[in-house]
């Protein structure tokens, strides 16, 4: 992974005025991850795709983050002072993961940027929910036989 000069990240600014935000991340990773086509940082975990981030801005500007808003609700001005080591998670050890609830059976890969990026132009919450959950199914079973992911119950993908 390599930084950026100030005029690459210019650069990078500029080309992503006006775009939605997982265009301006795959735009940030292509320009730092040289040796990766948008097709296949598209593909990539958000987690792997946030870690990454979270490096570029560690080189960019340092470790120590602050914060300063004022409160929606009172206007009150917050601050908060943290390091990107304390918001740094660790990758998930399994790349699928596992759903057993009545008889059903599931097995749901992560969501990468590409499936935010379909899941975005679906409409409402509800709309880009059951996107991702369709993009996301790898397999699901009821008591042993393959069903579709849009008949899980609701209890099932709440799970």
């Amino acid at each position: 992974m390599l930084s950026l000069s100030a005029n690459e990240l210019l650069d990078v600014w500029d080309r992503g005025q006006g775009r939605p935000q997982t265009e301006r991340v795959l735009l940030l990773l292509e320009a730092v991850c040289r040796e990766a086509d948008r097709g296949e940082i598209a593909r990539w975990s958000i987690g792997r795709c946030d870690g990454l981030l979270l490096t570029l801005r560690e080189r960019l500007f340092g470790i120590p983050i602050q914060s300063v808003m004022a409160c929606p609700l009172c206007g009150e001005r917050l601050e908060l002072d943290f390091t990107t080591t304390d918001i740094r998670a660790a990758a998930p050890e399994a790349p699928l993961l596992s759903v057993s609830l009545d008889g059903y059976e599931a097995a749901i890969r992560l969501p990468d940027t590409s499936d935010l990026w379909a899941a975005g132009a679906a409409g409402d919450v509800a709309a880009i929910a059951r996107r991702l959950l369709r993009s996301c199914v790898v397999r699901a079973e009821y008591e042993a036989e393959v069903v579709k992911c849009e008949d899980l119950p609701d209890t099932v993908v709440a799970e």
